[in-house]
């Protein structure tokens, strides 16, 4: 019998090690809802909301497919990881800086009829997005089919990636695979492709280097070793990130619009100061609608903040990474996507507060 309790304690000493050894994390859920009030009617429109977790990988090591694009040096992809000097004399200077809270600034390029943002830290190219056809991956572009690319590119439900803290192993649904798969185009660089799921089309593209992807965080994921932490953020520093995402907000939101034909929408401060406010109330308040806990909806709000109407309309959502991943998010479900591409909106205002993400549509008198 001795030999049988010694068994026991030696599997429980086993046991307790392994779960003390275990990590694990939860991140926050992302949220998203729309609104449309047109006289003194409002009819919300509310999507189940979508999680992911961070967990500690299981022992296999999946296969990790490259894939099969070329990085020449005619592509933009080629400038990943090198210096922001060599990238501008390709692109020029941007158009502005924007901070984000992951330790590298967008540098953004909007010109009429091309948006590009660059991430740059330390003075290397860490991330690039673009909406338009430009020569970003060779023969990857904007507006391909999804069937076409998924049979040529084969998109994986699991994609290992390295780095010096460890081994992560990103787990997309079935959803995410059709939305947003992620491809290994190199060692070191990652791309994340944002499909339109109405039109069966790449809408955006968006390529970041490891380490960059893990801080992200935009699947399910599991790993070994250590997270990376992202830098810490004063409330002056909020600041401008915010005013950097409300304005990337606002610049794809109007490229989505032109690419369906629609006239842009005017900036209009009086109701992005509205829109921000709504953000910052339900992250101090801990909520996510329409209506605060007061009763207060997008009329009262509009009406305080003396805005003057015909039919006004409202996108909000939460806890997504950044301005890219919450706009490509609003694209695809129907009732985001109904006020960004209504017609009859000439205005919009966006207001972010952190993670909480707010526009404001008007049609003006």
């Amino acid at each position: 019998m001795k030999w049988v309790r010694l068994l026991l304690v030696i599997w429980i000493i086993i046991l307790l090690a392994f779960i003390a050894n275990e990590q694990w994390n939860l991140t926050d859920e992302v949220k998203e809802m729309s609104l449309q009030v047109m006289e003194d009617e409002a009819d919300p429109k509310v999507e189940e909301p979508t999680e992911s977790k961070v967990e500690e990988p299981e022992s296999s090591n999946p296969v990790v497919e490259t894939a099969p694009s070329s990085t020449s040096e005619n592509s933009l992809v080629s400038y990943m990881g090198k210096s922001v000097e060599d990238m501008k004399s390709v692109v020029g200077e941007p158009a502005r800086v924007d901070p984000t809270p992951y330790g590298y600034d967008w540098w953004v390029y909007d010109e009429e009829g091309s948006y590009l943002q660059v991430g740059v830290q330390d003075g290397k190219v860490v991330s690039l997005y673009t909406l338009e056809s430009r020569n970003l991956i060779q023969d990857l572009s904007v507006g391909r089919d999804y069937d076409d690319l998924k049979n040529s590119l084969s998109f994986k439900e699991e994609v290992v990636v390295e780095t010096g803290g460890g081994t992560y192993r990103f787990q997309l649904k079935e959803e995410e695979l059709k939305a947003r798969p992620l491809l290994s185009i190199s060692d070191d660089v990652y791309a994340q492709l944002y499909f339109d799921t109405y039109t069966n089309e790449l809408s955006s593209i968006r390529l970041l280097n490891a380490e960059t992807l893990v801080k992200h965080q935009p699947y399910e994921l599991y790993y070994r070793g250590e997270l990376p932490q992202l830098p810490s953020t004063v409330p002056s520093e909020w600041e401008g990130i915010e005013t950097g995402v409300e304005a990337q907000i606002f610049d794809i939101s109007n490229a989505m619009r032109t690419r369906f034909g629609l006239a842009e929408l005017e900036w209009f401060e009086p109701v992005s100061r509205v829109a921000y406010g709504h953000s910052k109330d339900m992250a101090l308040d801990n909520y996510f609608s329409h209506v605060s806990p007061e009763g207060d909806g997008l009329q009262e709000r509009l009406k305080r903040g003396e805005v003057y109407y015909v039919t006004a309309g409202e996108n909000i959502a939460a806890q997504y990474p950044d301005s890219i991943a919450v706009v490509e998010g609003w694209l695809n479900s129907e009732g985001h996507r109904k006020a960004m591409l209504n017609d009859g909106y000439t205005h919009l205002g966006v207001g972010v507060y952190q993670y909480h993400y707010t526009q404001n549509f008007l049609e003006k008198p």
